[in-house]
């Protein structure tokens, strides 16, 4: 026998996930702030290591084929997006 729920407590329970996104904790803010510059950040990292590897510069001393500034690149867009669109 499953427990139906009434209207109420569907209510009663969209309100709580509401209540729980405006309330972030001041990491998750922090987090949430940073996000898009970090993925602005790894956004040019990876197209100026695209153009520089196209050009034949080399951009990162340490980097003459031009993966470390790609793959970083890289990295830093995808974890900028995931901090600014977290919902909790």
């Amino acid at each position: 026998m499953g427990l139906r729920r009434s209207e109420q407590d569907r209510r009663l329970a969209a309100e709580m996930r509401a209540q729980r996104r405006l309330v972030l904790s001041p990491l998750a803010r922090r987090k949430r702030l940073l996000g898009w510059p970090i993925v602005a950040i790894g956004a040019v990292l990876f197209v100026a290591t695209q153009v520089a590897n196209y050009s034949q510069h080399i951009l990162l001393p340490f980097d003459r084929h031009h993966f470390f500034g790609q793959v970083g690149g890289l990295m830093f867009v995808v974890l900028g997006v995931s901090w600014a669109t977290r919902r909790s």
